[in-house]
C-alpha cells in the first residue's frame, strides 16, 4: 500500500514540477515592427505599445499635412486610428488582428464578469501527490520500526510535514525569482496616467500610461457622457483608464476620475 502512495505521488510531483518548469521558461520575447498606411487626409505618425510605429502617408497633392497646422490636430488622430496594427508581436504577446475580437474590459460599474468567475480550491493536484509522496515514504521507512496500528498516523505525519515543511517552502522561495508576468493591456484598467497631448475636438488623443514599469503611449478617447459636457483634456491632464480594447490598442479615459 505504501509502494504504491510513494509511486503514484512519486510520478504524479515529479509531472507536475517538471510541466511547471516548461510552462515558464518559453514566454519571454521581445518585438518590434512598423506599420504604414496610405491616407488621403495627411501624414499622421503615433507609437504603438512596444516601440513599434505606425505610419499614415498621402500623396503631395493632399490637401495639407497635418502637423504643419494645430487647428488640423484631428487629422494625424484619423490617421493613427485607420493605420493598421504595427507590428504583431509586443511586451504584451501577440496582437490581434481588426477581423478578430478581443474582451473589452471596463470599471464602469466595475469589471464585467469579473465577480465569481472562479473559486481557488483549498487543495491544489501538486499537494495531493506530495500528501501521497510523503505518506509513502514515511510508511516504507518506518515499516517494521513502529507498531502495525501506528503506521498510518506516522504515514499521515510524513504527508504533512514532507507538503507543509518542505515542497511549499521551497516552491515559496524559488516563486521570489520568478518573473511576474504581464499584465498586457488589460493591466491598464483602473490606472491614471497623463494626457500627452491635447484631446481634438472628437475626444481623441494620445495618453502616457505606466505598464510593466515601463512608460509607454496608448491612443484614447474621452468618455462619451464627459464629452457631452464639454469636458476637455489638456496637455498633462491627468486621466483614468475605464476601459481598453486590446483588438485596436486603444482605450477609454475619464477626465473627472483622474482629477
Amino acid at each position: 500500500m505504501y509502494e504504491l502512495l510513494f509511486l503514484i505521488g512519486f510520478i504524479g510531483f515529479t509531472a507536475m514540477t517538471a510541466l511547471g518548469f516548461l510552462g515558464h521558461g518559453g514566454g519571454r520575447g521581445h518585438g518590434g515592427g512598423h506599420g504604414h498606411g496610405h491616407s488621403p487626409v495627411g501624414h499622421g505618425h503615433g507609437h504603438a505599445i512596444g516601440g513599434s510605429h505606425g505610419h499614415a502617408h498621402a500623396p503631395h497633392a493632399a490637401p495639407a499635412h497635418a502637423h504643419h497646422t494645430p487647428a488640423h490636430l484631428q487629422q494625424p488622430i484619423d490617421s493613427i486610428a485607420q493605420a493598421p496594427p504595427a507590428g504583431n508581436v509586443g511586451p504584451m504577446g501577440p496582437k490581434l488582428g481588426p477581423a478578430q475580437h478581443a474582451p473589452k474590459l471596463s470599471v464602469k460599474g466595475g469589471l464585467k464578469g469579473g465577480r465569481g468567475v472562479s473559486r481557488w480550491l483549498a487543495i491544489s493536484p501538486l499537494d495531493l501527490f506530495s500528501f501521497a509522496l510523503g505518506a509513502g515514504a514515511a510508511g516504507i521507512l518506518l515499516k517494521g520500526l513502529v507498531a502495525a496500528a501506528m503506521l498510518p498516523w506516522f504515514a499521515v505525519l510524513g504527508a504533512l510535514v514532507f507538503n507543509f515543511a518542505l515542497v511549499k517552502p521551497i516552491i515559496g522561495l524559488m516563486a521570489r525569482f520568478a518573473a511576474p508576468p504581464s499584465e498586457g493591456l488589460e493591466g491598464l484598467v483602473a490606472k491614471s496616467g497623463v494626457a500627452a497631448m491635447r484631446f481634438d475636438r472628437d475626444g481623441r488623443g494620445l495618453v502616457c500610461l505606466t505598464l510593466d514599469g515601463a512608460s509607454v503611449q496608448v491612443l484614447a478617447t474621452l468618455d462619451p457622457d464627459e464629452r457631452a459636457r464639454g469636458v476637455l483634456v489638456a496637455k498633462g491632464d491627468p486621466v483614468t483608464v475605464i476601459e481598453v480594447d486590446s483588438a485596436r490598442n486603444t482605450c477609454l479615459v475619464t477626465r473627472e476620475l483622474g482629477a
